[in-house]
């Protein structure tokens, strides 16, 4: 590609962003004025913590593998970028449930009955919020210089010392304080992996999709990269799930007890468990073909996302599995991020001198 295509496309990219903040800031100015339900900011809520969590791992994912110079990192290092670069939307998309706080999380609501000092000073309301702004701001400063071309050993570094315990404590800041008597010590990691499976998934279904998809030879290599992840998912929130059992532990297992009745075991039991047994089946053959790696990615990508409505839907009592806001919040937000993502990854793909997909 010439350097006047290149401009073209950045050019084409700058107005795509402009467009994308405008029409997010818009949405979270209508949203916080007139649109404050419950049922919008559950579906807000569920949109944003998916998103978050493909920009947040994909960026982790792109530190690993500039750390250990792993193969599979040139094919899938496009998808990657794209997805890490919309961490600055996912900022945005955090302003309504900042504003709805109090409709999600009891620490917004008021004090907690039943937790310790320290916990009630952790949980206040403005220390939580400010923490996640901290976070979300420290997220883009990190992408910045991985998203720059070359292998950035010194930053991924520093990045991943960053991200992973700022990505935990953003796991129990948005996830687990909506049940605030809760506690696991296993709960952030078993989600901070869950969040890199479903961005593997991701980049691992785009970069077999377009059509300068990777050479055979480096199957293999992102073979073992998706189905360790997708192994590492099924063992520690199995082994989760067994500790708390057979210490029988009536705190811990009321959480699991929230998500196994009613509708609730559904999302679990009939799509999220079979999608990820499914994929890592497909993932088996020592030389799994190009469409079967595809397979293996969607059902994956689908076991992420039925176990995030699993995760955080529960913790609102009363709620249904599917409310009347889920289908378009849900397809809006996706929308804008898509728009982003493909935006950046035209970018990334005329810095390489790859086809566009």
């Amino acid at each position: 590609m010439n350097g006047s295509d290149a401009e073209a496309g950045t050019h084409y990219v700058t107005a795509l962003q402009a467009l994308t903040y405008g029409t997010v800031v818009l949405l979270a100015i209508v949203f916080a004025i007139g649109w404050r339900t419950e049922a919008l900011l559950e579906a807000w809520l569920v949109a944003f913590l998916v998103l978050a969590g493909l920009a947040s791992a994909s960026l982790g994912l792109l530190m690993i593998g500039h750390l250990l110079g792993e193969t599979w990192l040139h094919p899938v290092r496009c998808p990657l970028e794209a997805a890490a670069s919309t961490t600055p939307l996912v900022l945005f998309l955090a302003l309504p449930l900042a504003v709805g706080a109090d409709l999600l999380y009891p620490w917004a609501a008021g004090p907690i009955r039943g937790i310790a000092p320290e916990r009630q000073l952790y949980l206040s309301e403005s220390f939580v919020l400010v923490r996640g702004a901290v976070i979300l701001v420290l997220w883009i400063a990190i992408a910045i210089p991985i998203l720059r071309r070359g292998r950035h050993q010194k930053a991924s570094a520093i990045g991943l010392a960053l991200l992973a315990p700022t990505a935990a404590i953003f796991s129990i800041d948005w996830v687990g304080s909506r049940e605030p008597v809760w506690w696991s010590s296993l709960f952030a990691f078993a989600y901070t992996v869950t969040q890199l499976a479903g961005a593997m998934a991701l980049a691992l279904v785009v970069a077999m999709l377009q059509q300068s998809y990777p050479d055979p030879a480096r199957y293999h290599s992102l073979q073992r990269a998706a189905i360790t992840l997708a192994l590492l998912t099924f063992w520690v929130w199995f082994a989760q799930f067994l500790v708390v059992w057979m210490a029988n532990l009536p705190a811990e297992v009321e959480w699991y007890l929230a998500r196994s009745e009613g509708a609730w075991r559904w999302p679990m039991m009939a799509v999220a468990l079979p999608s990820l047994l499914a994929s890592i089946v497909l993932l088996l053959p020592s030389h799994p073909s190009r469409w079967r790696m595809v397979a293996a990615g969607l059902f994956l990508f689908v076991q992420y996302l039925a176990h995030m409505l699993w995760l955080v839907r529960p913790a609102s009592a009363g709620m249904p599995a599917l409310t009347w806001a889920d289908p378009p919040v849900w397809l809006g937000l996706a929308l804008l991020w898509a728009i982003w993502y493909m935006a950046a990854r035209r970018v990334a793909q005329a810095t390489i001198g790859l086809p566009p997909a």
